[in-house]
């Protein structure tokens, strides 16, 4: 469980398919009577479950705001029917709207909605969600959370780098040490916080600040030496073993390795072996000048679902099967 407070509110930091043992504990800790708000998180049966065991508590919800919508999934829409019969404020979009849920949130959003605690997902989108409504801010956080979100091109501001740098670097992976990875997100969102409320001036803040660039300059060294460590296979797929350094507690800035293979093997379609709350899976991104000419989607096993067509997760016992669809050429649009 991840629990932040701020100003006696309470913040949970979830995902849209938490497991039922742990949205029952969540609402153990709820004040009685909360009024509760959803954000960042797609409507799934797993949060709607949520919503409606909280309700049977005597609780209510007050917000429900997200950006995720997939609207061919069924259990989506139905959720999505169901929250709109609700007399909370109800705003959700599909998946590839042109907005975040950072932007949907109004400055100091629980204050006007008397919001006692909030859900939000645990990327550092439902994180910048959670800090506008909060009344915590700064110039470019809704710039920042459209970027992130895809929802906007351009180059994310100091602040969200360094958000970036210390959700993706600080504590261990959620495979790696459950209990672990939980702290350190608590110590993240709490330390950012605290940077921006005192416009990052003392000790804290300077603390917090080399804290990340030292473990950012650590996962960037092992992803150059990754890099090196990348092999092509046939069909331009640059692949790459990360467990290694997962079971031994390291760091990745994957992005920066993605960057450096492309250069290296250019218009690859770049996959990556990790460890995640799925257990062992490949990762798999299609650059952006291929985008327009292959959609992995077709490639995804039956037994897979996908969101969007230039990147894709399955299964490590799986990954042959998609790698024969690639070869095959069924991506190609």
């Amino acid at each position: 469980m991840i629990k932040i407070g701020i100003d006696k509110r309470l913040g949970f930091m979830i995902n849209p398919y938490q497991e039922e043992e742990q949205r029952l504990a969540m609402i153990n800790l709820l004040p009685p009577k909360s009024k509760l708000a959803f954000v960042d998180l797609a409507p799934t049966k797993e949060i709607i479950s949520f919503i409606q065991a909280a309700e049977s508590r005597g609780h209510r919800l007050a917000v429900f705001m997200d950006h995720h919508l997939d609207i061919l999934h069924e259990d989506e829409l139905a959720g999505v029917e169901w929250l709109r019969k609700k007399k909370g404020e109800i705003n959700i979009v599909p998946y590839g709207s042109v907005t975040s849920a950072c932007q949907m949130v109004k400055y100091l959003e629980w204050d006007r909605k008397n919001v006692h605690a909030v859900f939000f997902h645990s990327g550092v989108g439902g994180c910048l969600s959670f800090f506008r409504g909060c009344g915590i801010s700064y110039p470019g956080m809704v710039a920042d959370a459209n970027i992130f979100a895809g929802a906007a091109k351009g180059s994310p501001s100091r602040n969200g780098i360094l958000l970036v740098e210390a959700y993706n670097y600080i504590g261990p992976y959620y495979r790696q040490d459950l209990a672990g990875y939980e702290a350190a997100k608590v110590l993240v969102c709490q330390g950012f916080g605290g940077c921006l409320r005192n416009n990052f001036t003392g000790p804290d803040a300077e603390r917090f600040v080399n804290m990340v660039a030292a473990e950012a300059k650590l996962a960037k060294d092992n992803a150059f030496n990754f890099v090196r460590n990348t092999e092509l296979l046939e069909g331009n797929v640059a692949l790459a073993d990360f467990r290694p350094i997962i079971n031994s507690g390291g760091k990745i800035a994957v992005s920066l390795w993605k960057k450096r293979v492309l250069e290296k093997f250019e218009n690859a379609l770049v996959c990556s072996i990790g460890i995640g709350h799925l257990g062992e899976q490949v990762y798999i991104f299609l650059p952006r000048p291929l985008q327009d000419k292959y959609d992995l989607l077709k490639c995804l096993p039956p037994e897979v679902e996908g969101r969007v067509s230039f990147q894709a997760q399955v299964p490590l016992g799986l990954w042959p099967e998609f790698l024969n669809n690639w070869r095959e050429g069924r991506a190609v649009l």
